[in-house]
């Protein structure tokens, strides 16, 4: 269990609320624009299984997929390397 994790436990034991559902972030970049959007990119993770509804926190790091693909290539990638995308990233 991560640090921000723990967190948001505590929070939710604090006020009394408990979640059907976890934190899902999307790191996306504002100033650039993928072949497909993120919410096509997110269901791609999900059908893949590198994304899963829990009550935990779950990342997807859309900034990592490589500039000047096209739709096809787009997914293509989200498929074969989602898990390195949706993996937590340790930062030292």
């Amino acid at each position: 269990m991560t640090a921000l994790q723990r967190r948001i436990q505590r929070v939710e034991e604090q006020l009394g609320s408990k979640r059907e559902a976890g934190l899902r972030l999307v790191i996306t970049a504002a100033a650039r624009c993928l072949a497909l959007d993120s919410a096509t990119c997110v269901e791609i993770l999900e059908e893949c299984g590198y994304l899963r509804e829990s009550d935990s926190v779950s990342v997807a790091r859309l900034i990592d997929i490589p500039d000047g693909l096209d739709a096809k290539g787009t997914e293509r990638f989200l498929r074969e390397r989602g898990a390195d995308i949706c993996s937590p990233r340790r930062y030292e």
